[in-house]
């Protein structure tokens, strides 16, 4: 049986056509990570795509190279082929015409007619020969590039790459390591096991941009001596961790620092169950200059200040009576799961709702529920 690297090694040089993808509420350790193998696998002259649904990029990532080239969906994955038997010298006239919701193909022959035995349909192979899924949990994830394409998906190779505890190993080739730190650490080490000469400053950077971001600039408990010494070989490859550092932790827009002084200014939390959480309205929007797609970069930032937290709330209310709720959760739970009973949307890092409550009566209610699920699991110190 073929070792699981060398699988992936022979499935990636023989691959000619590859699909990059992660999730949509991608965290700084998975677009770091998908950029690397982006960079790294073009170097190969690979026809490769990214994509991530939606994808808008964050202020703090615009120094990661190649991050242009990440897309917002899939499109063109197949063509459709309508074969016409016919001789080259007898066709006079072809042209198509669109309406009513169909499309009219019109082709006249210089002499005779057309048989309709002779007209065949033919489908074409899928755009791309394999996918490699990164810092990605389940399908779902993906939002709607799975829903809009699941069957591409259960037809195409997929290679797997993830450290979260929770992923369901949907893969062909599953290599998921939870005790690793990083995506983007596991990523180092399936690249140099392909071709270490291929690592360059782009690829070096975009990893150790990944692993920085995963630790909180090496500050989790997770941090071991490998880790340290991983991010030192991409610092001789070129990586410059002052640089990354200064882009990841000390770079924010006006309008961002505005709004997260104002979630400061509001911040909770509960040692006993390790939560965190903060609140703000529609005024802060307009106070600050900021907007509710600036919510994912305020719980990175909550994330990188509370080390300790494992859960993450932001509560808003755009009106009185409604609340939408942001829930962030560490690699040993299921966001999606904490709060299923109001039936939420993202994904196992990232879940977020609405009630139809005031925010008091709102943050109230879910921390309760919160705190009897840990409670029942046990996780409380």
């Amino acid at each position: 049986m073929l070792d699981q690297n060398q699988t992936i090694i022979d499935r990636v040089r023989d691959a000619q056509n590859i699909l990059l993808v992660s999730k949509r509420a991608y965290n700084g350790d998975d677009l770091s990570s998908l950029l690397a193998w982006y960079n790294f696998l073009r170097s190969q002259n690979k026809q490769v795509d990214a994509v991530i649904d939606s994808f808008a990029i964050r202020e703090h990532y615009k120094f990661l190279p190649q991050w242009e080239g990440v897309k917002t969906g899939l499109d063109k994955l197949k063509k459709f082929t309508i074969a016409i038997g016919i001789d080259r010298d007898n066709l006079d006239e072809l042209n198509y015409d669109a309406r009513d919701r169909e499309l009219l193909i019109h082709i006249t022959p210089k002499q005779g007619f057309i048989d309709y035995q002779n007209i065949h349909f033919r489908s074409t192979e899928f755009k791309y020969d394999l996918v490699i899924t990164i810092g990605t949990q389940d399908y779902e994830a993906l939002g709607n590039l799975y829903r809009e394409h699941a069957d591409f998906f259960y037809q195409i190779p997929v290679i797997n790459i993830d450290v979260h505890q929770l992923n369901e190993q949907f893969g062909d080739i599953n290599k998921v390591d939870i005790t690793k730190t990083a995506v983007a650490e596991l990523s180092f080490e399936l690249m140099r096991a392909i071709n270490p000469s291929l690592i360059d400053k782009n690829v070096a950077t975009c990893l150790l941009t990944g692993i920085l971001n995963a630790t909180r600039s090496f500050r989790t408990a997770n941090v071991d001596p490998n880790t340290l010494q991983l991010a030192s070989d991409l610092i001789n490859i070129g990586a410059d961790r002052q640089y990354i550092v200064e882009q990841l932790f000390h770079r924010k827009s006006v309008a961002m620092l505005k709004l997260w002084g104002r979630v400061l200014a509001r911040l909770q939390a509960d040692s006993q169950y390790k939560i965190v959480w903060s609140a703000i309205n529609e005024s802060d929007f307009v106070r600050s200059g900021a907007s509710e797609k600036d919510l994912p970069g305020v719980i990175e930032e909550l994330i990188l200040t509370s080390p300790q937290a494992e859960i993450v709330l932001i509560f808003y209310a755009p009106q009185y009576d409604q609340t939408k709720v942001y829930l962030h959760s560490g690699r040993h739970f299921d966001s999606l799961r904490l709060v299923g009973e109001y039936r939420p949307e993202g994904d196992k890092d990232l879940a977020y709702f609405s009630v139809n409550l005031p925010f008091e009566e709102t943050r109230e209610e879910v921390l309760t529920n919160l705190k009897g699920k840990l409670k029942n699991l046990g996780l409380t110190s």
